[in-house]
């Protein structure tokens, strides 16, 4: 069994007509959003027929905006070099940018209606959207001037997106150079990170040194990717009026500073029992000054076990279905109709994701 995704669920192809058709649709949308809310949003009169058409055409647009991306996102994360995928990605991105000035438009004028509550439970539909209205009129307070939040918008599609791109390529992209029985190899860094599992301890210490070594070729660009996602976030979270860019994470988050500090607690409280198991290990291991990083995830014991990946369907359905039918068929629908990716390759995003 190849354990690599298909998208043909949201559309067969870049150049297909459906994709075409979509991408017309959601230019569309945006300009009957931008043209609403210009008219709509003006006065105060009939609060809860606009909130209602504004939730109703808002989630259509978006069901559909989110397809589209969705489609271009999921093939770069396979395929870093797509020049269709990524083409269309900047696109849909400068495209969105068009929705500031009417999403601030709706942001202004919800947190200028006194009595939101009441009208949130005179409506069955604003009702189920409860939650999302209350946090858009939360979020008017650090709403910069209609012209401002546009220019942020637009400047984002070459800061830090621009530069989340860049890293996610060096990391997708860079083959680490490795010896392998014998044999000199270059291999995606998900492949050499796998070898941490090895029952070998020279091949775990040696892949973790090639790892490391790896990096020295994107250690500077991924250093000024990261300063410049981060200066952009820092400098935004100032301007908009935010204590902190840490009260801005959270508040983007849905957490407050006790939910924080509670799991940081319970984390701190943890390690004990932590550092006991990884002492353990170490002595296990025959290590006597703790245990070195690259034997983190060493595998105890004689057991080798190795699955196909067959067999690893066979295996998580059928212990699934020993507590849930549901869930042992959602799971094995997700094998049948390749929804896994699992194949480590070259071009490929690291790390694991699910995608709605």
């Amino acid at each position: 069994m190849k354990m690599r995704w298909s998208l043909d669920v949201l559309y067969p192809s870049f150049d297909s007509d459906a994709f075409k058709q979509d991408l017309t649709k959601c230019t569309e949308g945006i300009r009957q959003i931008k043209k609403w809310t210009k008219i709509n949003l003006s006065n105060q009169e009939e609060p809860v027929k606009k909130l209602e058409k504004y939730i109703t055409t808002q989630n259509d647009f978006l069901h559909l905006y989110s397809r589209l991306h969705s489609f271009a996102q999921l093939t770069l994360s396979v395929e870093a070099k797509n020049e269709k995928a990524l083409k269309t990605l900047e696109k849909l991105e400068t495209m969105s940018t068009e929705l500031a000035e009417p999403t601030v438009q709706f942001q202004k004028w919800l947190g200028s209606l006194n009595n939101l509550d009441q009208l949130i439970s005179s409506s069955e539909i604003l009702k189920e959207h409860r939650f999302y209205l209350l946090e858009q009129a939360n979020k008017n307070q650090y709403l910069l001037s209609e012209q401002e939040e546009v220019i942020l918008a637009k400047m984002k599609n070459t800061g830090s997106k621009a530069w989340a791109k860049l890293q996610e390529l060096l990391t997708s992209t860079l083959l680490v150079e490795i010896t392998v029985n014998d044999e000199e190899k270059q291999l995606p860094l998900p492949v050499v990170r796998n070898m941490a599992y090895d029952s070998d301890p020279q091949v775990r210490k040696m892949a973790y040194e090639a790892e490391l070594k790896s990096y020295k070729k994107i250690e500077e660009s991924s250093a000024a990717s990261l300063n410049g996602i981060k200066g952009e976030f820092i400098t935004i979270s100032e301007k908009r009026g935010y204590q902190s860019p840490l009260e801005k994470t959270l508040l983007d988050s849905r957490m407050d500073q006790e939910i924080l500090d509670a799991m940081l607690t319970a984390m701190r409280e943890s390690l004990p029992s932590f550092h006991k198991f990884f002492r353990k290990k170490a002595e296990l291991l025959g290590y006597k000054n703790g245990l070195p990083f690259y034997e983190l995830f060493a595998p105890m014991g004689e057991v080798d076990m190795k699955y196909t990946y067959d067999e690893a369907r066979e295996f998580i359905v059928k212990n699934f279905r020993t507590f849930s039918d549901k869930l042992a068929n959602f799971a094995d629908r997700a094998f049948a109709e390749h929804w896994i990716d699992a194949e480590p390759r070259e071009g490929k995003r690291g790390g694991a994701f699910c995608s709605k």
